[in-house]
Parts: structure tokens; C-alpha cells; sequence
């Protein structure tokens, strides 16, 4: 059985993706697709992605027996592709030592755990790459929505997105896998059953036409994020931070931002371009017979620079969220802010 593991990137429609395989098991499966759930390992019921196994491997090696006999088992079915969809496989390290972090020999001890479980010899990688600066920036919002980080944007340029450098990434990958397959997910956008399609479609040509889904992006825009980080400062519960974050996001699809802003300055960009033009350069070369315009080009445009809130933007967001959070939850937050903005 050949075994396709769909790493992501984040943020390039892996969501869309998995919600269609969840819901069509049955489907995929009469096509010869086989899009395991992993409950009888350990992951929870209804599960649509694999994360389990990504996150699994990351904490330990002690399941790789458990997993090899699970895969194995799903092998039995001859001419079938087994489909594994997990993004936190392409952001994951394990370290050789607390607090000591060297990226690419990190990740090497990750992948050689999935390459354990799986083999080379009929596994395929799949990795989808997108605009380098519009993936920085969603994936910082992310890690803010998401995280109780509260690093700026520009540290995160510097100290943690780096870890995503396309070429070392895929090169990573490289060094323990046979087949690795490289995506734009610009490009699988244009496909006719969009990113799904152009993903599944060489795998089952024979499979019924798969209905084109918008992508949404749920990420908050800069002043909510921005509100966000500093919450992650302070000392909140989960299901206060739970509670905040559900405001925001509710905030967020009723008053949007229109002004088109951007965590992205002149001055960050001009940085920044070089990297992202020699990732092109080097993936273009790699995969896509010498091309260098992988991706389109990011200007600032008509964009707007975000320098942060005001306090009396703050004061606006709190005012408005308030609405919907407890009282107690208000006052703590107005607390915490008072002192941050001291």
C-alpha cells in the first residue's frame, strides 16, 4: 500500500481538506483512498485531521511500535492509498536538550520517527509552500489567537519563523523520504475543483467530481490580535482566555477592519524580500524546472502599516466585548491592562 502524508504547511487549506476527507471516508475509501481514524490508538472519536499522530511522535517514541501495527494492519488492503493529513508534522522538533533549540537537527529527530513508522520505500511527502510573507504574517496571527505568546511580529520574523525556510524544509524531508512532492497553494487555488482536487485528483482520477470550497480565512484582524497579545501577558485561566478569545473573534466578523492593515512595515518587507526571493529561487530550481516566480509578488500597495492600539483603542475593544463577558472577567482584564499600559 502506498502511504501519502499531507505535512501542510499551515495555512494553505489544510482545514478545507481534512473536513472533506472526514466527511467522505466511505467515498474515498470505494476509490481507493484510505483516510484512517486512529481512536484505536488513542485518538479522540471524530478527530478530522491526524494530529494525534503528529503530536504523539513529537512527545515520545514510545508508540512507534503501536503505530507501525496500526499502518501496517491498514496495508492489508492491496492497490489503496493510505492519506494522512497533519500540519504540526512540518512545525515540529523534538530537542536534544531542555531550552537548546537548533532547528534542523531537530526536526531531523522528528521526521526519523515518522520515517520509523512509515518507510521510504512507498511513502510520499507532501508539502504545499505559499507567499512567504502572507504565510508569516497568518501564521504570527495564529500563534497569538491560538497561544499565550505575546512576541512581536518582528521577533517572530527573527527568532521563530525561520523555521519554516522552504528550501531547509523540504531538505529535512528529503533526507529520509524517497518522494517529496512540492505544492503551491496559490496555484492549487486555480484548479478546477480547487485545493482538495488538485491534491486528490492524481491520486483518484476515477473519483467523482469534488465540488470547489471556498477558503475562508478565520484569522483576527491586526487591532484584535494586537488586543490579543497583550491578554497573553497576564494571568488568566483557559477558560477565561477561552472566553475572551470567543469575543474577539465575534467582534471580529461583525467590525472588521476595512483600511486593508498589516503587521508588515516598509522597512520589515525590504528585509525580508531578499529571503523569500532566494526560498523561490532555490524550490523553483528544485521542483518547478528552474522557475523563480513561484509565488505572487507582495508590495505593501495600499496596505496599511499596524503600529499598535492606542489606549483609547483598547478602552473601544474592551467597551465593546464587555457586552458578552462576565463581570468579574471585565475587571480583571481592566486590572491587568492598567498595569501593562503604566
Amino acid at each position: 500500500m502506498k502511504t501519502v502524508l499531507h505535512i501542510g504547511l499551515p495555512e494553505t487549506g489544510t482545514t478545507v481538506l481534512q473536513h472533506f476527507m472526514h466527511g467522505n471516508r466511505v467515498l474515498l475509501q470505494k476509490n481507493g483512498l484510505i483516510y484512517p481514524e486512529l481512536t484505536s490508538v488513542g485518538d479522540s472519536p471524530n478527530a478530522m485531521a491526524h494530529h494525534f499522530l503528529a503530536h504523539s511522535l513529537a512527545q515520545s517514541a514510545d508508540q512507534i511500535p503501536q503505530f507501525q501495527k496500526f499502518f501496517a494492519e491498514q496495508a492489508r488492503g492491496v492497490g489503496s492509498t493510505l492519506f494522512i493529513s497533519a500540519e504540526p508534522m512540518a512545525r515540529h522538533a523534538i530537542l536534544s536538550a531542555p531550552d537548546l533549540y537548533n532547528t534542523w537537527a531537530d526536526k531531523g529527530r522528528y521526521i526519523s520517527r515518522i520515517h520509523k513508522v512509515f518507510g521510504a520505500d512507498d511513502t510520499e511527502i507532501v508539502i504545499v509552500l505559499r507567499q512567504p510573507q502572507q504565510l508569516a504574517e497568518s501564521i504570527y496571527k495564529e500563534l497569538i489567537r491560538k497561544s499565550n505568546a505575546s512576541i512581536s511580529f518582528e521577533r517572530f520574523l527573527a527568532t521563530r519563523f525561520y523555521g519554516y525556510n522552504f528550501p531547509k524544509l523540504v531538505t529535512s524531508w528529503q533526507n529520509y523520504f524517497n518522494k517529496v512532492t512540492v505544492r503551491i497553494f496559490e496555484d492549487d487555488r486555480k484548479h478546477p475543483e480547487g485545493t482538495i482536487g488538485a491534491i486528490l485528483r492524481p491520486i483518484c482520477p476515477d473519483m467523482p467530481r469534488i465540488p470547489k470550497q471556498e477558503i475562508l480565512s478565520s484569522g483576527l484582524d491586526p487591532q484584535y490580535v494586537a488586543f490579543k497579545r497583550m491578554i497573553n501577558t497576564g494571568r488568566f485561566s483557559n477558560g477565561d482566555i477561552a472566553k475572551i478569545l470567543d469575543a474577539l473573534s465575534q467582534l471580529n466578523d461583525i467590525h472588521p477592519r476595512n483600511d486593508r492593515s498589516t503587521f508588515w512595515t516598509e522597512q520589515l518587507l525590504a528585509l525580508f524580500q531578499r529571503r523569500a526571493e532566494v526560498w523561490s529561487d532555490a524550490i523553483g530550481a528544485g521542483f518547478f524546472l528552474g522557475q523563480n516566480q513561484l509565488f505572487p509578488p507582495f508590495t505593501m500597495g495600499d496596505l496599511n502599516s499596524f503600529y499598535g492600539l492606542t489606549a483609547s483603542e483598547f478602552a473601544q475593544i474592551l467597551d465593546q466585548i464587555s457586552e458578552t463577558l462576565p463581570y468579574r472577567l471585565v475587571e480583571k482584564i481592566v486590572n491587568h491592562l492598567a498595569t501593562q499600559l503604566q
